[in-house]
């Protein structure tokens, strides 16, 4: 509900004053002053607002009272009245005027008028008009002029309409409607206010005749009015733009008196459609003031005009600005909670009800499988019925609800394949990689064959299906998604859903190291899941691999991919690796270094290894079919000194991943000593006893001595230790790279 207030300031029973000829020179003594003074029919007071009853004129001269010359009528009718006094011609006199009202005591100073008020117990005194006062300075000329004295009444005018076509579920009979904390106490002249709760009290109320008239109009074309004396509260909502916090608890927290505040109280009965729903009694209240949100002031003769707006949920508030004391007796309850439907057949959701469904009084909401069901709602219930495509397991749920949301029962409906219908996908996990070839098994629960009755219809060109019966294969083109078809005896029964995922194309690693020793090393690239696992290349068809994932490598050595001594480079990669096909039906790779130096150059002069790996190489791989989502992925060929910090010797522990090493020799600093302690008992690399020996490295990061005995065997005594130089030899240019570290190492004699 919005309240909408206007305030309009009106100069009601506005008379001005006409200026007379002076008094010729020599003039003197008295002149007759004709005193004009003036200020239909409304709700509870019967008098016309500009009406006069009764007169009162008091005149003071140098501002004190001239008892001589006041005035008193009763009796007067009309909304004017005419006053003939003899004043001194050249004197300037001040008129007070009250009508409808009298001072219980007549002032004696005209600056005894400030502190002069009205009171009131209510409206019942205004029967013969509304309490009105004003004040004229009058200089006397001759010969004189009519003067005219203004009266302002100290009461301002509510226009009140009511608009209850925005109702739309429901109507209100209204029976009252009252000003309520009217200020009973008030300046003649001067601004009043309510200061104590004494000083307010009931004010107006709509006519009999009013209220009928409110009850007939829909629109709010019928406009009551009310009269109530002036209470100038002002802005105690300060900054508020929200009409539903003008409320006492709003002022109260704000510092100030809702007690004395001025409100519109409007009692009546709602009614929904249904009639049974009710508010009994409907109260709504609202305070008066310039504005619907912050101002509480009701200022003398001015007018307001309201027009409140009513709408069905705002009836159904419960607070102070409407009461509505609700009587719900509206019954909407589904009988079943839960309702199993078989294909093809219909059923049936009941609901027990005193509600019209054609007349808006509830409405219903459907959620879940709904492409799977056909619905008919009805004033009883629904009819649904499962499509012929549903497949097991297929929900939703029926809600039904209240207008005004306050009741809601829900009913959830499972339908069931029809079973002569009823197709079971076998160990399908519903997602294939472009690529590859998946069998789509199909069986038919009850045993009989599929042949001849199914058909399999991907809607999206990524993929393709092929097969009869219960054995198809699905075929992943490029990536995207699809709800196939499945038709059984021509009609489609279901959609399964299939996803084509793009794998993800990418070296082993962003740096391969290549041995020294030349060994072979499997580069790939390879293709990824989306987890992460590596996709063999025996899990692609190779016809779909050739169509849709063949890549193209490109080779680079510019710029720093050429050694440090090195003085060229190209775009056909580095002259020192051999790439070759892996052999294996796809395009994997394997890269080897087939020599260490180039252009007569050492190793140590072509290969700086004191910053770790040495770049040789980058090789770039682009999938040639951009819709697959594949990608493209680079990587950097390098080498590393074997014996160094990283021990890379081409074993197992490489990056290369799969490459080993036997060709690891050593160069020995100092004779062996095999067979006691003297030095005259040692064997050099040159001794024929022990037959022989070999140093092998089966990590990156030991050493592992191997002697053989001849004439001594186990009669050498343990432990001793010797110190080498280990080189590496490339087994295809038979070049070698000797470490420039010596290592030392100790060993057991044992006899076998």
């Amino acid at each position: 509900m919005r309240n909408i207030v206007t305030s309009i300031a009106a100069a009601l029973a506005l008379l001005s004053c006409t200026v007379a000829e002076p008094v010729p020179a020599g003039g003197g003594g008295t002149a007759a002053v004709r005193l004009e003074i003036g200020a239909g029919t409304r709700s509870s007071i019967s008098a016309p607002e500009d009406a006069i009853s009764s007169l009162e004129l008091y005149f003071y001269l140098d501002g004190v009272l001239v008892p001589g010359l006041t005035v008193s009528m009763g009796g007067c009718t009309g909304n004017s009245q005419t006053v003939e006094v003899s004043l001194g011609v050249g004197r300037e006199y001040r008129v007070a005027a009250f009508a409808n009202c009298s001072p219980s005591e007549a002032p004696q100073t005209f600056d005894a008028l400030a502190g002069l008020r009205y009171s009131c117990d209510g409206i019942g005194a205004w029967g013969g008009g509304l309490p009105m006062a004003g004040l004229k300075s009058i200089t006397v000329t001759y010969p004189a002029e009519p003067v005219q004295i203004q009266l302002t009444r100290l009461a301002a005018r509510l226009n009140l309409g009511i608009d209850t076509s925005g109702l739309e579920h429901g109507g209100i009979v209204f029976n009252s409607v009252k000003v309520r904390q009217m200020n009973r106490v008030c300046p003649f002249f001067g601004q009043g206010a309510a200061a104590a709760a004494p000083d307010v009290c009931d004010g107006d109320i709509a006519t009999a005749a009013d209220i009928l008239n409110l009850n007939a109009s829909g629109g709010g074309e019928w406009v009551v009015p009310f009269y109530l004396l002036e209470n100038m509260q002002g802005n105690l909502l300060a900054g508020n733009t929200d009409p539903d916090l003008k409320t006492p608890d709003a002022v109260s927290a704000a510092g100030g008196d809702p007690s004395l505040c001025t409100y519109l109280e409007i009692v009546g009965v709602y009614t929904d459609r249904s009639g049974f729903l009710k508010g009994e009694p409907f109260t709504t209240r609202f305070y008066l003031g310039r504005d619907a949100v912050s101002n509480f002031d009701v200022a003398r003769n001015c007018r307001y005009n309201i027009c409140l707006k009513m709408s069905d949920k705002g009836c159904l508030r419960s607070d102070w600005k409407i009461e509505s004391n609700l009587d719900d007796r509206r019954r909407l309850k589904f009988t079943e909670t839960s309702v199993s439907v078989e294909a093809p057949a219909q059923g049936t959701v009941t609901l027990n009800t005193n509600l019209s469904y054609a007349d808006g009084d509830y409405r219903y909401t459907i959620s879940g499988d709904t492409a799977f069901f056909d619905f008919i709602p009805g004033e009883s219930g629904f009819t649904i019925k499962p499509r012929a495509d549903i497949t097991a397991r297929k929900t939703v749920t029926i809600t039904a609800v209240t207008w005004d949301g306050a009741i809601s029962t829900s009913c959830r409906v499972r339908g069931n394949p029809d079973p002569s219908r009823l197709i079971e996908i076998i160990d399908w996990d519903g997602e294939l990689y472009v690529g590859q070839k998946k069998p789509f098994l199909l069986r038919d629960p009850s045993g009989r064959s599929l042949e001849g009755r199914v058909v399999v219809l991907p809607n999206n060109p990524c993929l393709t299906a092929e097969g009869s019966g219960g054995n198809w294969v699905l075929s992943g083109h490029f990536a995207g998604y699809d709800a196939m078809d499945l038709m059984l005896d021509g009609v489609v029964i279901t959609h399964p859903r299939v996803a084509v995922l793009s794998p993800q194309l990418a070296f082993p690693s962003d740096q391969i190291v290549l041995p020294m020793d030349g060994s072979p090393v499997d580069i790939g690239p390879f293709f990824y899941r989306n987890d992460g696992t590596k996709i063999e290349y025996s899990e692609f068809d190779p016809e779909l691999f050739a169509s849709s994932l063949a890549f193209t490598l490109t080779r680079n050595c510019q710029g720093n991919y050429a050694g440090r001594r090195w003085t060229s480079s190209s775009t056909q990669g580095n002259v020192a690796v051999e790439l070759e096909d892996s052999g294996i039906g796809y395009q994997t790779y394997t890269c080897r270094l087939v020599r260490l130096s180039n252009r007569g150059l050492t190793i140590g002069e072509n290969y700086d290894f004191s910053g770790g790996n040495v770049p040789i190489e980058r090789l770039t791989a682009t999938v040639n079919f951009s819709n697959t989502g594949a990608g493209s992925d680079t990587a950097e060929l390098c080498v590393c000194d074997p014996f160094g910090s990283s021990r890379s010797l081409g074993s197992a522990g490489t990056n290369a991943g799969s490459a080993s090493n036997h060709t690891v020799t050593f160069n020995s600093s100092a004779p062996f000593i095999v067979d006691g302690s003297s030095p005259a008992n040692a064997y050099g690399t040159a001794a024929q006893d022990p037959e022989h020996y070999s140093i092998l490295f089966p990590s990156r990061y030991a050493v592992s001595v191997t002697m053989l005995y001849g004439t001594y065997g186990s009669a050498a005594q343990p432990p001793r230790s010797f110190l080498f130089r280990p080189a590496m030899t490339n087994a295809v240019s038979g070049e070698s790279y000797e470490s420039l570290y010596t290592y030392s190492a100790t060993f057991n004699v044992t006899s076998n």
